[in-house]
């Protein structure tokens, strides 16, 4: 989905608002089937990703609007590139 390959993956489980949820729908139209609706406005996505890359770069666009539920190493990846934000 986020145009990465490779052999190793890592499962992500994201609650995404619904402005969150739209965004992605919108910049990616195949994520529809990776998501289910939470009925308080709110929306799950699952998916097994290659990378952090491109998941951690619409999470940080969208920090207000997105809750990361599982997944460590993704939380460990969002904190350094926040990190790195700070010193700049």
């Amino acid at each position: 989905m986020f145009m990465f390959s490779g052999e190793r993956k890592f499962h992500i489980k994201l609650r995404f608002s619904l402005l969150a949820h739209r965004l992605m729908l919108e910049e990616y139209p195949h994520s529809a089937v990776l998501m289910t609706g939470e009925g308080d406005g709110h929306w799950l996505f699952e998916a097994d990703v290659v990378n952090y890359v491109g998941i951690s770069r619409f999470i940080l666009g969208l920090f207000d609007e997105i809750e990361v539920l599982e997944n460590e190493g993704l939380r460990s990846f969002l904190r350094s590139k926040i990190e790195r934000m700070k010193l700049r």
